[in-house]
């Protein structure tokens, strides 16, 4: 009997689409390479905070959800693909809350 090891590169994230997140429930695409062939369950983080939900679309390609929560300016972020993890410096940023109006109640 003879033992096979099988060895991959870890994701590359070349760039997020769009690049800034207006509100929670926002759609972005991770962008990269070694994603995986197949769907390996991928995950993202934006800064410290997990996507709401990360589904992979190709090789080159995982699409996010933010999740509520986030917020801040040119983020970091992580894709996760079977314990390999590929990232990117201060390629997200997401729309801080604000305030529109202000409404008296009697």
């Amino acid at each position: 009997t003879g033992f096979t090891a099988v060895s991959y590169d870890r994701p590359l994230v070349l760039r997020w689409r769009p690049s800034n997140m207006a509100v929670p429930g926002s759609e972005a695409e991770v962008v990269g390479v070694n994603i995986g062939a197949m769907s390996f369950s991928p995950s993202a983080r934006i800064g410290h905070t997990a996507a709401a939900a990360s589904n992979w679309v190709s090789d080159s390609s995982v699409l996010c959800v933010a999740a509520a929560g986030i917020s801040g300016y040119w983020l970091d972020s992580t894709v996760t693909v079977v314990r390999q993890h590929g990232t990117s410096s201060a390629a997200l940023s997401y729309n801080s809350p604000s305030i529109t109006s202000i409404a008296r109640f009697t």
